[in-house]
């Protein structure tokens, strides 16, 4: 036999018993079943989100009460300027008689800001305070602390500050301010009528050498 002939035996040898292990490993494996393992069906446990009940709602916060942050424009623009060390007290008394003028805040924070004012106010400096007396709608309780601080300026602060408050739509109001303007013009708190008592007061405040 030549040498290739018994190459070519060899050869037809080795893939015969390659074939014979494929066969039994195959006939093996057909013979064992398969294992499926059983889906999970438990659910994962859903807790209740902060601030809900059991049943999951959302808790509406309670109705009349007031958060902390939710503090009022007026209330936070009072805080910042008396917070405000960039400025002198002439300057913030300012801010402050502005911030009581505010017919758009409650009456409370303008009262506030009102009491502020007049203590920082210099004796001198007092026509804001002049200049909010002059609106006849000014709140009784504003206008009772103007008149105080007006007894307790110079003039023509105080005269023009009582005379304004004289015109004021409160009844109470205008009695207790033109007892001052009486006085300041004629000495006396019961001299003289309203109308007249007013007239002298306007042109002393408008030529001030009556003032003397």
């Amino acid at each position: 036999m030549s040498r290739s002939s018994k190459l070519l035996l060899a050869a037809s040898v080795c893939l015969l018993a390659v074939l014979a292990i494929l066969l039994t490993s195959r006939q093996k494996s057909s013979g064992t079943s398969s294992v499926v393992l059983p889906r999970a069906t438990t659910q994962r446990e859903v807790k209740p989100a902060a601030g809900s009940d059991q049943g999951g709602q959302i808790k509406r916060p309670e109705r009349g009460r007031v958060r902390e942050d939710q503090q009022s424009s007026g209330s936070a623009q009072l805080d910042a300027i008396l917070r405000d060390t960039t400025r002198d007290d002439a300057a913030v008394a300012v801010k402050l008689q502005d911030l009581a003028g505010r017919k758009d805040i409650p009456l409370e924070e303008r009262i506030e800001a009102l009491e502020h004012a007049v203590l920082l106010t210099p004796d001198g400096q007092g026509e804001g305070l002049v200049a909010l007396a002059r609106d006849p709608a000014l709140p009784p309780e504003l206008a009772s602390i103007l008149l105080s601080d007006f007894h307790n300026r110079p003039d023509p602060v105080r005269l023009a500050g009582a005379v304004a408050l004289a015109k004021n739509k409160d009844a109470s109001t205008r009695g207790e301010a033109m007892d001052l303007v009486r006085f300041l013009v004629t000495g006396n708190e019961s001299e003289g009528n309203d109308v007249e008592i007013l007239e002298k007061a306007e042109a002393k405040l408008q030529n001030p050498a009556q003032r003397e």
